[in-house]
């Protein structure tokens, strides 16, 4: 059951999904950097919950406030760049198109996953009644999320950098980039009008 919950969170549509499409369809290098950062987000939460970490969310509300506030400026920010950019992020042609390095890949990876409000509730919420933290095989449960991360993310990078996706994305580069900007925006939006409707109650 741990399994597949994890799964259907890992392939439903969100943040790091549109990152990881954005990156690869780019080249295979950065999609892989870029499912790097995403994993190593995900490692951060594991150990949170394993260490016991997690409640300090429960202890101290705020931090968790705090966090999808973060999470929710940089989604905006994320999105409000998509639209700067015009169609640039998927036209593999566009000469004003900058390419970055390895470790800035990994970084957005990385921030976009521990800045993501849905992994934070995922992994504070629902794994911790799943893992037994106290003991000590729970290890390896851990290590498989992560394998199955890493095959998830790796895949899609390597399926985006297929001629066919590139071409699809490359053809509808301004619709998509468009697109993936108003879907970061309206995350954001939904986790400010969430933080804002539960405060209310």
């Amino acid at each position: 059951m741990l399994y597949l919950m994890f799964t259907l969170a890992l392939i439903s549509p969100g943040p790091d999904l549109i990152l990881i499409i954005r990156s690869g369809s780019l080249n295979l290098k950065a999609g892989i950097w870029t499912a790097l950062g995403i994993c190593t987000g995900i490692c951060f939460y594991l150990a949170l919950v394993f260490f016991g970490l997690d409640r300090l969310f429960v202890s101290y509300p705020w931090l968790l406030t705090i966090t999808r506030g973060l999470g929710a400026l940089f989604l905006f920010y994320m999105g409000i760049k998509g639209l700067k950019s015009g169609h640039t992020e998927f036209d593999l042609t566009a000469k004003n198109r900058i390419e970055k390095s390895s470790p800035r890949y990994f970084l957005e990876g990385l921030s976009a996953n521990i800045l993501n409000p849905k992994a934070l509730v995922f992994f504070v919420s629902l794994l911790t009644q799943f893992l037994d933290t106290q003991a000590g095989y729970q290890i390896i449960p851990m290590i498989v999320l992560v394998i199955i991360s890493l095959t998830w993310f790796c895949g899609i990078a390597l399926l985006c950098n297929t001629q066919v996706v590139r071409q699809t994305l490359q053809t509808h580069a301004r619709a998509l980039n468009l697109m993936t900007a108003w879907l970061l925006i309206a995350f954001a939006i939904f986790i400010v009008y969430s933080e804002i409707k539960s405060s209310l109650l």
